[in-house]
């Protein structure tokens, strides 16, 4: 059988990319004072999930008015983008290119949130912005969502949002997986089971727990555990293994993060930690060259 590796990205610790510039404006002209941000990042097709988010925000901005939903989800690629409406969650798909005006800028995103019930002043477009804005917008938000259906990789942008020691709403399975095990486990002591459902039951135990600062046992994300299997279509063989949460489980944990700030705070500065040490280059580079060493490809 063939070696396969798939070794994609590391995090810098210091860089950057983890929020370790000044915090500055990003958005022209917004007051972001008295508002509470959610960051979803990721370019806009149906494997991401941007559409269970809308879903998601929309129920929650109706209980939270001061919410508001920052996001950059920049895709070149429109066919991708137009697969956002597969599932039936959300109204059509916006235009990130239009080719009368070949700004990259350019699209139609806050009219199509205002059809799926974000109106435009509960939301933020981030457009393209560089890995160093990127950091100072995750020192500004209060937490990061990731309901991905599928990843490849790790992905890197959680793995910036968790680096960066904001609390983490994000999926369980393919590649948000070896996240959620960074550190061998999730948990600072390192005594969670390995086995992922357990650990993510432990964890939704625990979101009720009175002993919210205890950092040693405090899990490091907010952990969307319960995935439904998507239908595989005969026109789409690629989504084979493909899995999605509910939307009332993302509420749900949105408002866990919300109603405690203080857990939150310590569930990030957990993540910092552990995603830091379990990706950081070093590491990353330091596992693949072990890998290579025991199949004596070195």
């Amino acid at each position: 059988m063939a070696l396969k590796l798939f070794v994609v990205w590391g995090l810098q610790p210091g860089s950057a990319s983890q929020s370790m510039v000044p915090p500055r404006v990003i958005i022209k002209g917004r007051d972001l004072s008295g508002r509470w941000l959610l960051f979803s990042g990721g370019k806009m097709e149906m494997r991401k999930g941007q559409d269970l988010v809308v879903r998601a925000f929309a129920r929650f901005l109706k209980r939270h008015p001061d919410a508001m939903l920052v996001t950059m989800w920049w895709n070149p690629w429109q066919n991708l983008v137009e697969t956002i409406d597969d599932r039936g969650l959300v109204h059509g798909f916006p235009h990130f290119i239009n080719r009368s005006k070949p700004d990259p800028q350019h699209t139609n995103l806050s009219k199509w949130l205002q059809d799926n019930g974000i109106p435009p002043s509960s939301h933020m477009d981030l457009g393209r912005i560089t890995s160093i804005d990127l950091a100072a917008v995750l020192q500004q938000v209060d937490c990061a969502i990731f309901t991905n259906r599928a990843e490849g990789g790790t992905n890197l942008v959680a793995m910036e949002a968790l680096g960066s020691g904001l609390p983490t709403i994000i999926t369980v399975g393919t590649g948000h997986s070896d996240l959620l095990r960074s550190g061998r486990s999730c948990y600072a002591d390192h005594t969670a089971p390995n086995d992922l459902e357990e650990l993510c039951r432990i964890n939704s135990k625990q979101a009720t727990s009175t002993n919210n600062n205890d950092t040693k046992s405090g899990f490091f994300c907010y952990p969307l555990a319960f995935q439904q299997m998507i239908a595989q279509d005969s026109w789409k063989p690629y989504i084979s293994g493909w899995t999605e949460p509910r939307v009332e489980d993302i509420v749900l944990a949105l408002e866990q993060v919300r109603s405690n700030p203080e857990e939150a705070k310590v569930r990030g500065q957990v993540a910092a930690v552990l995603v830091n040490q379990s990706f950081s280059w070093a590491q990353s580079i330091s596992s693949l060259v072990e890998i290579l060493d025991n199949k004596q490809l070195l």
